[in-house]
């Protein structure tokens, strides 16, 4: 019976239906979403293991957070890194547009949450249909394993 009242009262809202019909296909603006991509175990010590767009935009979003986590940490002499892209339709991963303000260091805080600073340029950190979700390491991962990203994103 709660239900139907609730159904009811939306639809008290929405007199037109096909407003109704778009509001339910789009979602509501300003709903989080988290999304958790893994590459697990020694996998992560192979860089195009990394590459693979691993969400893809349905509509709008805006990028709020990112974090990292990884199991063993790289223990390369140079950098070894991790960035965030956002790669539009037909460009590939590398060459998407950087969403955190610096590159996170993999050789820090193993089974550690670490979390990125997100760039304050508008087009950067906001997602248009279509737009994809990557991460690209950079440096030799021999060692790192078991990497874990979080992304919330809100939904426009």
């Amino acid at each position: 019976m709660t239900n139907q009242m609730n159904e009811l009262k939306l639809r008290d809202l929405f007199k037109d239906t096909d407003e109704l019909r778009i509001l339910k296909r789009n979602g509501f603006r300003g709903v989080l979403i988290p999304v958790i991509y893994t590459i697990p175990g020694t996998s992560a010590q192979t860089a195009a293991n990394f590459t693979a767009p691993f969400f893809f935009a349905d509509r709008n979003y805006q990028v709020l957070e990112f974090w990292e986590r990884h199991e063993v940490a790289g223990g390369d002499a140079g950098a070894v890194t991790i960035m965030l892209k956002k790669v539009p339709d037909t460009i590939a991963p590398a060459s998407g547009t950087d969403i955190l303000t610096a590159t996170m260091d993999l050789k820090a805080g193993a089974n550690t949450w670490l979390q990125g600073t997100i760039t304050e340029t508008l087009p950067n950190f906001t997602l248009s249909l279509k737009d994809a979700l990557s991460v690209v390491t950079s440096g030799t991962l021999t060692t790192l394993q078991g990497v874990t990203v979080a992304v919330i994103l809100k939904a426009l």
